[in-house]
Parts: C-alpha cells; sequence; structure tokens
C-alpha cells in the first residue's frame, strides 16, 4: 500500500528548501518543514520526521537562535538508535553550530570531531559543511592554522562559485583582518562575496558587505565605507523582512505544543499499557493464589480424611482383636466348663455309656487317631451340629462306629458330654452370627437355625456359656461397632 503521507512529507521538505535557498522567505520554509513533520508523523516514518527537524534547526541557526538545539539533537539521538550514519553525521555537526552560537567550544569541538569520523570512515563528500563549522571551531580555540588548513581545504573541494566557498573566503578574511592585513582580507571578502549569488545562503551578504565596510574605514576609504553600509543595511531590512521572528516563534510554540500533546497522549497509552500489565499481573497472582489455596485445603482435607481412614482402620483392627479375644476366651469356657444345667436324660445317658463302656473292646491308638480326625472334620460341617435331632447314634452311624466310642471320644477329647460338646459349638456359631451388625437374624429364628427346640433351652445354654442374654450380647457387640 502507498504511503502518501510519506510521498507529501518529503514534498513538504523539498518546498521547505526551496523556500530557504532560492525565495529567501524563511518563515514559509518553516511552515513547509512543520507541514511535513506533521506528514511525517502520520506516515510513521521518523527517519524523514528527523531529517526534517534537522532542517527546523537550521532554520533556527539562521536566526541565531540557539533553542534549535534540541530539534537537531532529536535528529542526532535518532541517528544513533537506528544506526544511521547521515542523520549521526547531519545532526552532529548542526549540534556543533548551536553549541558554537552559545559559545562552548568543547562541545562544539566534540561533535564536529565525531562528525569528521562519520564523513572520512564513510565515504561522505560534505566537505563544506564539515570543514567550514571545523574551521569555525578551531578559530574560535584560537588554532589559526588548523583554521586556514580547514577552510582551505572546503575551498579546494567546492564548485568554483559556491556557498560553502563563500563562508570560507569569509573566515579566512577574518583570520586575515585579525593580523592587520586588511588589503588580502578585502581581497578574500571580496571572492566571498563573489560566491554569493542571490538567494543562496544569502544571510552571509550583509555580513560580508558590513565586513567590507569596516575595513574601508580602517584604510580611509570613507566614501566607500558609506556606500558599503548602506548597501548592508539595504540587505540586512530585506532580511529582518524575510525572517519574521515573531511569526517564527508562533510556529515553533504550535508545534511545541503539539509535540507536548502528542508526548502526554503517548505516555498515557504507556500508562494504560502498563496498567493493563499490573492487571494482568495481579489477576495473575489471584489465580495462582487461589490455585494454592485450593490445593492446601484439599491437600488438608484428603490429609485429614486419610487419618480418618487410618484410625478408623486401627479402631476395626483393635476392635476385631478383642472380639477374636472374646470368641476365643468364650471357646476356652465352652470347653473347660463343667457346670450349667444339664437335663436328667443326660445324666441317664452319660451314667449308662460308662456302664456299658466297661465291656466295649477298648481301640487300638491308631483306631482312635482315624476316628478323631474323621469325627472332627465331621463336626466343621455346621448342618451336622444345627441338626435339632442329632444324638450319639446318629453320629456313630455316619463314622461307622458306635455309640460308646463316640462318647468316650468326646469325653476324654474335650472333657465334656456329647450334648454340651453339640451346644458349645451351636453357641459359637451364635456368638459369630450375634458379633455381625450387618446379620438380621431374629433370636427366634437363630435358635430354630442352630437346632435349640426352644428359645428357654437357646438362653439357658448362652448365658450358661457366655454369662449373658444372647440380645444383650447383640447389643454389647454393636455399640463396640
Amino acid at each position: 500500500m502507498v504511503n502518501y503521507d510519506t510521498g507529501l512529507a518529503s514534498v513538504y521538505n523539498g518546498m521547505g528548501i526551496l523556500s530557504t535557498n532560492i525565495e529567501r522567505d524563511y518563515q514559509g520554509a518553516l511552515k513547509y518543514f512543520f507541514k511535513g513533520i506533521d506528514a511525517a508523523k502520520r506516515g510513521e516514518d521518523e527517519r524523514l520526521n528527523s531529517l526534517l527537524l534537522a532542517n527546523v534547526a537550521l532554520m533556527y541557526y539562521i536566526c541565531k537562535d540557539a533553542t534549535g538545539l534540541r530539534y537537531a539533537r532529536e535528529c542526532y539521538d535518532y541517528g544513533h538508535r537506528t544506526s544511521d550514519d547521515y542523520l549521526s553525521y547531519f545532526g552532529a555537526i548542526v549540534m556543533s553550530y548551536f553549541y558554537l552560537l552559545d559559545n562552548d567550544d568543547r562541545l562544539a569541538l566534540k561533535y564536529i570531531r565525531e562528525a569528521e569520523y562519520i564523513h572520512n570512515t564513510k565515504g561522505l563528500s560534505d566537505y563544506g559543511n564539515l570543514y567550514n563549522t571545523y574551521g569555525n571551531v578551531l578559530y574560535h580555540q584560537g588554532d589559526m592554522v588548523g583554521a586556514k588548513d580547514c577552510f582551505h581545504r572546503v575551498i579546494a573541494n567546492s564548485a568554483d562559485i559556491d556557498s560553502d566557498r563563500a563562508r570560507a573566503y569569509a573566515a579566512l578574511s577574518d583570520i586575515s583582518n585579525g593580523k592587520g592585513d586588511h588589503i588580502k582580507a578585502l581581497e578574500l571578502l571580496d571572492s566571498a562575496l563573489s560566491n554569493t549569488v542571490e538567494g543562496i545562503l544569502f544571510i552571509s551578504r550583509p555580513e560580508i558587505i558590513g565586513k567590507m565596510a569596516d575595513i574601508h574605514h580602517k584604510l580611509g576609504n570613507n566614501d566607500k565605507a558609506a556606500i558599503l553600509k548602506a548597501q548592508a543595511k539595504r540587505e540586512s531590512t530585506i532580511l529582518s523582512n524575510a525572517i519574521n521572528t515573531d511569526a517564527i516563534e508562533e510556529l515553533r510554540a504550535k508545534y511545541d505544543l503539539e509535540r507536548a500533546e502528542n508526548d502526554i497522549a503517548r505516555q498515557h497509552i504507556q500508562l494504560i499499557e502498563k496498567q493493563n500489565i499490573v492487571n494482568i499481573l495481579i489477576a495473575a497472582v489471584v489465580i495462582i493464589l487461589v490455585v494454592l489455596t485450593s490445593t492446601v485445603v484439599m491437600y488438608r482435607r484428603k490429609n485429614l480424611l486419610y487419618r480418618a481412614i487410618v484410625a478408623q482402620a486401627t479402631e476395626s483392627a483393635h476392635e476385631e482383636n478383642r472380639l477374636r479375644e472374646t470368641i476365643r476366651h468364650l471357646e476356652e469356657k465352652l470347653i473347660s466348663s463343667s457346670h450349667g444345667p444339664e437335663t436328667s436324660h443326660e445324666y441317664e445317658s452319660e451314667a449308662s455309656e460308662q456302664n456299658a463302656s466297661a465291656n466295649v473292646t477298648p481301640l487300638s491308638a491308631e483306631r482312635l487317631r482315624d476316628l478323631t480326625a474323621r469325627f472332627d472334620a465331621l463336626m466343621l460341617d455346621p448342618a451336622v451340629y444345627t441338626d435339632n435331632l442329632i444324638t450319639k447314634e446318629k453320629i456313630a452311624r455316619m463314622l461307622g462306629t458306635n455309640r460308646t466310642y463316640i462318647s468316650r471320644l468326646v469325653n476324654e477329647r474335650y472333657g465334656m458330654t456329647f450334648t454340651r460338646y453339640i451346644n458349645s459349638l451351636r453357641i459359637k456359631e451364635a456368638v459369630r452370627r450375634l458379633s455381625d451388625p450387618a446379620d438380621p437374624t431374629s433370636l427366634k429364628d437363630l435358635a430354630d437355625m442352630l437346632g435349640f427346640n426352644s428359645m428357654t433351652t437357646f438362653y439357658s445354654q448362652f448365658n450358661a456359656c457366655t454369662g449373658m442374654t444372647p440380645a444383650s450380647f447383640r447389643n454389647q457387640s454393636n455399640k463396640r461397632k
């Protein structure tokens, strides 16, 4: 896409140069330069903007106004910031102009030396501006030999009629006049004047003519001096009309105001951008804090849950151990118990068994071990000992032996009668079922399932073995859970 603003800025720059060198309209030149600056800004062409600022600075130099230094510095700074050799060179020369105008020879020399370095290392060919300025700096420092060398280099490298030659001849005239060689000084001023064609560097003509008038006055040529003074006055009047100081100051104030407004707008944008960055950072910090807080809360909850699970598992393990210990004690109590209600039928049966055993042949050790193993295996089946019709005879038939051997085996092995042994197995199963909180079986159904013929028998046998009723045992066991 064509950038019309950049093209327009270049046109304004050319028209400003034309107004300066040909039309001698310095106010008009400044207007063109400032319009060019506005167009360059719209076109975002910083290089062209810096070049226009340097031309504005030259207009202030023509007016002997040192405030133009800041415009020259903008050009110089941009050149260094972007490594633009020409703008760095041009800015350094114009800054040297202004420091020389301000009688600061040290800084003037610093910047003109930098300009010379760029000129020589980058192959530039602007001998006129460079060495005229360099010569003037050395002249102000009292180095006449160095100054003359600079001015002669300008003359040697310039065209036959050239404004740079005019400046060099005028400067050499000042050196000769300072030495008292007035004739040589007049000759050099004539050469300077012959190089100032109308319109080109018109500002130097009144100065040259005025210097010629002063020298003629010293030589006693008063008539010639008067004529030259009148001519210098006329041309100075024309120049004063061309340089409308108030108008130029108004243009400068307008430009400075616009630049200040632009700076404020730019700073406002930068402030908004910084505020946005701060807001983003704050939001990021808040998000991080929320995430960290959530993580900590989740960790604490997880830790508490883990501790609760561990505590519950530990308690369950302890409860299981207590329950096992209780069951073990009950088993021992069932096995070792030798008291409790027994029916007269049981006593009579045991008595008859003892009488009958006297007439039964004793079992060998091997047969006794075999019978014991088969009996223990049979008693592992709950269906056997929960049968409400179970008897020694029935067990004997299952094992292929007689009831006397069964009675003797139970009595010798467990230290109790067959009936009490069967009831101990039933009570052991009752304890297991009543200890399970998930078992909803009622006590009556449990008594029937275990083979007790009545609730009374179940309660009495359970109380004899555990020291409490089935209902009390279930309640106490559930409380432990």
